[in-house]
């Protein structure tokens, strides 16, 4: 199934209890659940967890994913906005706040020993594993602050200016929002990460 077929009244259909509609809605956003849970595990996934196979991992949270989305009488489900957002983006965003909400537990097993992220191995050669574990710690740390509370919009916003870097001007047709509004939210991101950073240096200290 492809990303147009997953219209509101294939939504409304599997939350009123249409098994065949839950099944083609679950096999359609099963695939970009898996990307975001994947894409998020990789990144941050830290201590006992980077010895375990990631594959039963993301299935694992998969799982997690879709009680997320279902529970309640489909609450979650229900807000999904498609003037805003398709689908598979609004799910996706779901997965990711719901695998951060795990990064953050005080229970998580990911939450100690950082394992290397490319995206963020940018540390001086210089430094000593444990100097470069520390800082790596500290940048996950600084992110799933940056992006708790986020709204859907916002998370797309995000990926668009800084996980896949696109020029602002670029990101107008992408976002559906005005350059200005674009100029306007990253400023408000760079403060928001600044006080992220302030208070992760805090508490580690």
């Amino acid at each position: 199934m492809k990303s147009h077929d997953l219209t509101p009244d294939l939504v409304q259909q599997a939350l009123s209890g249409d098994v065949s509609a839950q099944s083609r809605l679950v096999a359609a956003l099963t695939p970009e659940i898996q990307w975001s849970v994947g894409k998020m595990l990789r990144r941050w996934r830290t201590g006992s967890a980077v010895t375990r196979d990631l594959r039963q991992e993301v299935e694992d949270m998969v799982q997690e994913v879709f009680l997320e989305i279902f529970e309640a009488d489909g609450k979650v489900l229900r807000r999904w906005d498609p003037q805003r957002l398709p689908l598979n983006a609004y799910v996706g965003y779901i997965a990711r706040i719901r695998t951060a909400e795990v990064l953050r537990s005080r229970r998580s097993p990911w939450r100690e020993n950082p394992s290397p992220a490319e995206d963020l191995d940018r540390v001086s050669p210089r430094q000593n594993p444990e100097e470069k574990a520390t800082i790596r710690d500290e940048m996950r740390k600084i992110y799933l602050c940056v992006v708790r509370g986020f709204q859907a919009a916002e998370f797309h916003l995000f990926e668009v200016l800084f996980v896949h870097q696109i020029p602002p001007k670029e990101a107008v047709e992408k976002t559906g929002r005005s350059l200005d509004a674009i100029y306007k939210w990253r400023s408000r991101l760079y403060e928001r990460a600044r006080k992220c950073k302030e208070f992760v240096a805090d508490v580690q200290h």
